[in-house]
């Protein structure tokens, strides 16, 4: 039984040091750019995002920098037949693009 308990507190120490700790990565700030284009300049796009909901014509670009652990964006026109690309670059490197008709949805991209 004492054995038990010489093992157990130890781990039990080092289990509470390990949960404390404060991760490296939780500063980490990335440099996020989103390009959002629409074959129909006349048609207008609700682009929605972190931090940001917009609506543009035509093609929107925007750069920010975040500290959030995932971002994905979403891209709306009322008329079905545009076509809407959504890039997303993170620190310079593309992540995801996707296109689609009326309606795109980025998938949730890591940042750290």
């Amino acid at each position: 039984m004492k054995i038990i308990k010489f093992i157990t507190c130890p781990v039990l120490f080092v289990l509470c040091l390990f949960s404390c700790h404060k991760e490296p990565y939780e500063d980490i700030e990335n440099k996020i750019r989103v390009v959002v284009e629409c074959n129909i300049p006349k048609a207008p796009v609700h682009i929605f995002t972190s931090g940001y909901q917009v609506t543009v014509k035509g093609g929107w670009e925007q750069q920010f920098v975040t500290k959030d652990e995932y971002i994905g964006v979403e891209a709306t026109c009322e008329d079905s037949d545009a076509l809407i690309t959504v890039e997303v670059y993170v620190n310079g490197h593309l992540k995801d693009e996707v296109s689609g008709n009326g309606w795109v949805n980025t998938r949730y991209i890591r940042l750290k």
